[in-house]
């Protein structure tokens, strides 16, 4: 993960900080625009805006786990700080969707 010299930015946060912490700790690991993950994960440029300003958490662990990997990261870590921020509401197994077909890795667009 990080580098245990430095200290975690999410300690002493609260959920819904240690979410917002998290997804632009990846986002500055990815090359990765606002506006391409909006394209790639297919919502609006500004849900992703509001997702990384910390104005709103997206409505679901499906989507959540979208912008996970379209940032080259494993959902895992994004997911579990996103139900702790949603007050642990809602079940992340039965919301799985994945990403729609051709928008990975392999795409072409530089995940």
């Amino acid at each position: 993960m990080g580098n245990p010299d430095q200290p975690d930015p999410t300690a002493g946060a609260t959920a819904r900080q240690s979410f917002k912490a998290e997804l632009i700790r990846l986002k500055r690991g990815s090359p990765q625009t606002y506006e391409s993950l909006a394209e790639i994960t297919y919502l609006s440029d500004s849900s992703v805006h509001r997702y990384f300003t910390g104005e709103t958490l997206p409505s679901s662990a499906d989507v959540v786990r979208k912008l996970a990997v379209a940032l080259g990261g494993g959902p895992d870590g994004l997911v579990s700080r996103h139900m702790a921020a949603k007050g642990g509401r809602g079940d992340p197994e039965r919301q799985t969707v994945g990403l729609p077909p051709g928008a990975g890795p392999a795409d072409g667009r530089g995940i």
